[in-house]
């Protein structure tokens, strides 16, 4: 009875005084200070040790702030699962202030400005440009060519043309329907085989031929024939090695080893002299110095020189499209012509002169000998000049006379 009345007056001074943080651990409260006064009965002094912690509960109940207080127990504690998720809950709140202040940022972040493509640079790939070469034979400048390129400025295109600078870009060598220049190899020197390519960019570019084998005419854009290499007024490159060449007639063969760049829109002149100046015997080269070069202008005398390209308005044009081909040269244009090829023919029956006597040597020595009768004949064509081209017409003659003198 006198435990029963223990625990109870325990219980009031529990509820009148409220618990501190320490009892909140303590396992059964008031319950649990029962429970440990009875198993306290079964040892000697338990009634001491009874009365000391009554006395001791006494006085945490009358103090709030006391460590012994004892937990209420009808106040239940948070849970260890409730209490972890109410953390996240705080924390979230910062997180969502930090993504409303890095949107806030990116709102303010100035947005790029496009860079403009410079104007001599080609603009972007496959844009139609032209560009423009400059012809000098010997020490003298005959003409400018003006070239399209359909398919734009690319590395490899820039590359090759690179090469045309104002102390480069000399002609390799010269046939009658095609001339090397800017490090092409020369015809009949051992080279790599060449794998044909897939012609994917001259189909886009309208340059490969809708039949083949029929030799069809070639139509407004000047590709659409047999082959690709169907005309004269043609740029084209190797598929392996470097260099550019220029058609100077129709040459199929060319197909399997070269890929058309584009048409040349205008340069007649220039075409007319490099075809006199095709060599007929021995080799190829040329026996006066031609050069196919990159127009410098004054602004670059100091600097490297840049091709400079202005963007074309069509992607497809027939050769010499800018340019018509008159039937009847003028006199004085036909005997600058003979004067020119003249040159060339001295420099190859010098040559003749030189070698052994061979197979190869005869056949060079009849095809200049029936070039120069023709070059006669057309002289002799020539009507109505006046003194002056009258007195030139003469000195050209006995120029070929004499070579003809010296074959024999």
């Amino acid at each position: 009875q006198r435990l029963l009345g223990l625990c109870l007056e325990r219980t009031l001074a529990q509820l009148r005084g409220g618990m501190s943080a320490p009892g909140k651990r303590r396992i059964g409260g008031h319950f649990g200070a029962a429970l440990g006064a009875s198993t306290k009965r079964q040892r000697g002094g338990w009634r001491d040790e009874v009365d000391e912690e009554d006395s001791a509960a006494g006085k945490a109940a009358n103090d709030e702030d006391s460590e012994e207080a004892i937990l209420d127990p009808g106040t239940p504690l948070p849970s260890d699962e409730e209490e972890a998720a109410e953390e996240p809950k705080v924390q979230a709140e910062p997180a969502e202030e930090e993504v409303a202040e890095s949107t806030e940022a990116q709102a303010v972040v100035p947005a790029k400005e496009e860079t403009p493509v410079p104007a001599n640079t080609g603009g972007e790939a496959n844009t139609p440009v032209v560009f423009t070469l400059e012809v000098t034979v010997g020490k003298n400048q005959v003409g400018e060519m003006r070239v399209l390129l359909p398919l734009g400025l690319d590395s490899d295109v820039e590359q090759r043309l690179s090469a045309l600078t104002p102390d480069g870009g000399s002609v390799d060598f010269i046939t009658n329907k095609l001339c090397g220049f800017g490090g092409h190899p020369v015809p009949g020197q051992k080279e790599e085989e060449v794998q044909e390519g897939d012609g994917t960019q001259e189909m886009a570019a309208g340059l490969l031929p809708v039949e083949a084998p029929k030799a069809l005419e070639p139509v407004a854009n000047g590709f659409q024939s047999a082959g690709l290499h169907c005309c004269a007024g043609l740029l084209s490159a190797p598929r392996r090695g470097t260099g550019l060449a220029l058609t100077l007639g129709a040459d199929p063969t060319l197909d399997s080893s070269h890929r058309v760049l584009g048409p040349v829109l205008s340069g007649h002149r220039c075409f007319r002299r490099l075809e006199v100046l095709a060599p007929l015997s021995l080799e190829a080269r040329p026996r006066v110095p031609v050069f196919l070069q990159v127009p410098k202008t004054e602004e670059e005398a100091s600097r490297p020189v840049g091709l400079r390209v202005e963007p074309y308005k069509e992607s497809t044009a027939p050769p010499f499209s800018e340019e018509a081909d008159p039937a009847d040269l003028p006199p004085e244009e036909l005997i600058d012509l003979v004067d020119l090829e003249l040159s060339g023919r001295d420099g190859e029956v010098a040559d003749l002169k030189q070698t052994t006597f061979s197979r190869e040597r005869q056949q060079g020595v009849d095809k200049v000998e029936e070039a120069l009768n023709d070059l006669l004949q057309r002289l002799k064509n020539l009507n109505s000049l006046d003194d002056k081209m009258s007195g030139q017409r003469v000195w050209v003659e006995e120029g070929a006379n004499r070579l003809l003198r010296v074959l024999k």
